[in-house]
């Protein structure tokens, strides 16, 4: 019983570590839309937010580097450049 709640103490622990090693990831992503880097200084910003984000590029089939300003923008921003060409390049 006991190595059950320290196995699931370490799930949560893991997953609540890497869903916040990248601020400003948007709770639901999508590859819609295009470049969006959003706004500096709004009210509820995130004051940390991770600078370098991907956006994908319908045109281009593509992900693209941009600077992310903190909040707003749309939800086509992902934190790696891995995770975006995952979620949204097509292969041929």
């Amino acid at each position: 019983m006991k190595f059950l709640l320290i196995l699931a103490s370490v799930v949560l622990y893991v997953a609540l570590s890497s869903a916040q090693s990248c601020p400003g990831r948007p709770s639901h992503q999508n590859c819609l839309h295009g470049k969006d880097e959003g706004v500096e200084r709004a009210r509820h910003c995130n004051r940390d937010p991770n600078p370098q984000m991907w956006y994908y590029n319908q045109r281009e089939n593509r992900c693209i580097k941009m600077r992310y300003l903190g909040c707003k923008g749309n939800r086509n921003r992902y934190c790696t450049l891995n995770e975006c060409q995952r979620k949204c390049v097509r292969r041929s």
